[in-house]
Formats: C-alpha cells, structure tokens, sequence
C-alpha cells in the first residue's frame, strides 16, 4: 500500500512539474493570439454580419419561394407529417404530470408529453410554411397553458 502511495506521489509530482514548465501548452500559441476579437474586429464584422433587423434563420412563411424551392420529397414529407398531426388533438398537458418533478424529480413523464407536443407543433408550422392555404391555422392556434396562462379565481364575498 505504501509503494502505491508512493508510486501515485511521484507521478502527481512529475505531472506538476511538467505542467508548471509549459506542458502541453508549449505547441500551442497562447490564447490572446487566437482571440476572436483580434480575428474579427467589429469593422470587419459590421462588413460580414447582417444587421440584426434583417438576419433569420429560416425563411419566414412570406418568402415564398424559399419554399416552393424544396424538392418535392420533402415537401410532401413535411405535408404528411403535418396532415398526421393535425388529424389528433393536442395532448392535454395536466398540471399533475408538472409537478410530478416537484414532488419526485421524476422528469420523464412531462418531458414526453412536451416533446409530443413540440413535434406536433413544428409538423404543423412547416406544413403551414410549405403549403401556405391556412389549413393548418386552427391547429396550431390551439390554446397552450405556456402561451395562455389561466386566470387566478378571486373568492366572492357572500
């Protein structure tokens, strides 16, 4: 046991000493040298980025054409999966089910259920996106305890 000690003693010692003198870091230029302010000063950046006004990441419904320029097998992938989640309702997210990570820290129930609902949600948006007639509209619009939370009852005074 005490050659063990010994043994792990010397090598944490050797390992501080290498370090100490520039180990690994000695390849490498320190990292002052690659800063990405020095590598994109804000000039350059205001010549390479867009304003942020004008940067999305997706083309919004309106670009039609960024659209229309998705290759048919996707489109009417996309059309499948959002006709599939339009044909159920929503599932009901009961409050039990959110507090089950208050009262156990069990999370997998909620995280299920939201993750349902997320995937449902994004089927319908980019069918929505793709096809443009509005037949996905009232799906979407569902009602969600995140967007719309409900009203505190006040007690009526007899």
């Amino acid at each position: 046991m005490r050659i063990r000690v010994a043994v792990s003693c010397c090598v944490f010692a050797v390992f501080v000493l290498f370090l100490a003198a520039g180990g690994f870091t000695s390849q490498y230029p320190p990292a002052h040298d690659v800063a990405l302010s020095r590598l994109f000063p804000p000039d350059a950046l205001a010549r390479l980025l867009l304003p942020p006004d004008s940067w999305h990441p997706f083309p919004r419904a309106s670009e039609r054409e960024a659209w229309q320029a998705l290759p048919e097998s996707l489109r009417t992938r996309i059309l499948g999966l959002a006709e599939e989640a339009a044909a159920k309702p929503m599932p009901v997210l009961p409050a039990s089910v959110y507090l089950d990570f208050a009262r156990n820290g069990n999370r997998s129930r909620y995280e299920a259920m939201v993750n349902e609902r997320r995937g449902r949600l994004h089927a319908l948006v980019l069918g929505e996106c793709v096809e443009a007639k509005g037949r996905f509209l009232d799906a979407i619009a569902v009602p969600s305890p995140a967007r719309n939370p409900p009203r505190p009852i006040s007690p009526t005074v007899v």
